[in-house]
């Protein structure tokens, strides 16, 4: 008997639970996963990319510190950066690494192409 009142019970909340999620609409301001997100336009950047490698052995240099308009940037792994100059490409850019000397470049020199950057061991 007290199995037979639970299960009714259980109905019970169940059919209550159905019928208030039949009243309960979707937000017309949210939108499908199906469909395209709205085209953005963003504003043009520049990123300025290269490697910096050692001198002496070419090898790609980790963790090479980059200091730009008030910010410091890090070389990957690979010795591979990435700067956000701009279009004017002006002011200069510090580049340090311990056991390195440390050099100060000027972004008017900058190639078009990739950036090589060449650090000397101290």
């Amino acid at each position: 008997m007290q199995t037979k009142r639970l299960t009714c019970f259980q109905l019970g909340l169940l059919t209550l639970a159905l019928s208030f999620s039949s009243n309960l609409k979707a937000d017309p301001g949210l939108t499908s996963t199906t469909q395209k997100p709205e085209t953005t336009h963003a504003v043009a950047s520049t990123d300025l990319k290269g490697v910096v490698s050692d001198e002496t052995t070419s090898e790609p240099l980790a963790g090479v510190a980059m200091q730009y308009n008030g910010k410091t940037y890090y070389s990957d792994l690979e010795g591979k950066f990435s700067l956000p100059v701009g279009k004017s490409k002006s002011g200069n850019v510090n580049v340090t690494l311990i056991s390195y000397q440390a050099q100060q470049l000027d972004l008017k020199t900058a190639p078009s192409g990739e950036w090589k950057i060449t650090l000397k061991p101290h």
